[in-house]
């Protein structure tokens, strides 16, 4: 909850816009895609508990955690939180099924895994926005998740992970 309290809330402005984010704006090129989605990973600016979380997820601790559960060896943290950080998405925006990035051209690493962690409180079923895990086809949704407070989610990333 320290680090729920640590985050921007707001509905945004017209564009769908959070201070201090990066934004994928309402009218924007990619609005049809990804919209009012805003995103942080300058972790200087992350208030003192989201800095310690994001520590504790480059901690060796949980690493090995992962490669254990996953049977994934050789994880390094992304150190510069490239496409991960803190993401919020405004009422009314939305991000369309996709997969992610998973190659670090900056590290020339891969990228194996996404971690999610919301930090929605009182998140209802009737609000939307599941995190969706689809076929490799897209042809069949796996699993539709609601993203309450302190759910953590763990799936591979690779060319045919939608969600």
């Amino acid at each position: 909850r320290e680090v729920a309290s640590e985050i921007y809330e707001g509905r945004g402005n017209e564009e769908g816009c959070l201070p201090g984010f990066h934004c994928f704006k309402r009218s924007g090129h990619t609005a049809n895609v990804e919209n009012s989605k805003n995103m942080n990973n300058e972790e200087e600016s992350m208030g003192p508990a989201t800095q310690l979380l994001f520590g504790v997820l480059r901690s060796s601790a949980w690493v090995r955690f992962l490669q254990r559960r996953l049977n994934i060896y050789g994880l390094i943290p992304d150190p510069l939180l490239h496409g991960s950080g803190i993401h919020n998405t405004v009422p009314g925006g939305f991000l369309q099924l996709h997969t992610d990035f998973n190659f670090n051209q900056k590290l020339q690493l891969h990228r194996r895994i996404n971690v999610f962690i919301y930090l929605n409180e009182d998140w209802e079923e009737h609000f939307g926005g599941h995190l969706e895990l689809w076929s490799h086809d897209v042809k069949e949704c796996h699993a539709s998740i609601l993203p309450t407070l302190g759910r953590v989610v763990v799936f591979h990333s690779t060319d045919f992970s939608f969600h």
